[in-house]
């Protein structure tokens, strides 16, 4: 995975970072963009569209806060975009906070230039881009099997593309890169405790991130969605919300 490899080699990084429980898309979605686990937020099933049980907190929309309405809220102008391939992902933030709300299948060449296109065209401060295909061959195939590692380099080759958007917009000077899973595998399975379903990579690059740097704290996954965060200029959170911001990631 060269591209990622690049990424590490000129950024922050650790593949050790661990999820919530249970070691499901829904509940880790969740808590990358609440900075929070599932106590908080009440994405407790694998696979839910909505709360199991009722979130500690609601804002003035009705949802348990997220960067998406958080940032909104101090940017009311901003362009936030996503584009994803899960329609899941639709079900774990505030989609009415965003600019753009766009599906996009990687291993389609027009998907991916619509979303370069997107960046070139509108620059926008806060994007997220969300890809599902490695998780879908994992359960097909198998974690770590040569199908699962295919789809990994076509991932990839799309994330440089994404890159390179992004430095044809000029705004790479003034941008990070977040590069991070939800969530681990084995076999064909996620959603267990153990470390191989847990473990995650947390990839940082760009404005001033230390290069070549292994995080000092493996962390968790919602102190990646509080690093998010704090980037974004959210210096008064939400009082739920439990990730912290990984600083030694960055130059003093």
């Amino acid at each position: 995975a060269p591209t990622m490899r690049r990424l590490m080699a000129e950024g922050a990084w650790t593949l050790r970072s661990r999820s919530v429980l249970p070691s499901s898309s829904s509940p880790n979605w969740r808590s990358i963009f609440t900075c929070s686990a599932t106590e908080q937020h009440g994405y407790v099933d694998g696979h839910a569209v909505k709360p199991t049980i009722r979130p500690i907190e609601l804002n003035d929309r009705g949802v348990y806060p997220d960067i998406f309405s958080e940032f909104r809220k101090i940017r009311p102008n901003a362009e936030i975009g996503l584009f994803y391939e899960w329609s899941g992902i639709l079900s774990m933030l505030d989609t009415n906070a965003c600019s753009k709300v766009a599906r996009a299948i990687w291993t389609k060449p027009g998907d991916l230039k619509r979303l370069c296109r997107y960046i070139a065209e509108k620059k926008p401060d806060f994007l997220a881009v969300c890809f599902n295909e490695t998780d879908s061959t994992g359960h097909r195939c198998g974690w770590g099997s040569p199908e699962y590692n295919a789809v990994q380099l076509e991932i990839d080759s799309a994330m440089a593309k994404i890159v390179e958007a992004v430095e044809r917009a000029g705004i790479a000077d003034e941008t990070v890169f977040m590069v991070f899973s939800d969530h681990g595998g084995i076999d064909k399975v996620h959603y267990r405790a153990n470390i191989p379903e847990m473990e995650r990579p947390s990839i940082f690059f760009g404005k001033g991130v230390r290069k070549n740097h292994e995080f000092d704290f493996p962390g968790a996954i919602y102190d990646d969605g509080a690093t998010l965060a704090a980037l974004l200029g959210i210096v008064n959170p939400p009082t739920s919300w439990i990730g912290r911001p990984r600083h030694d990631g960055f130059e003093r």
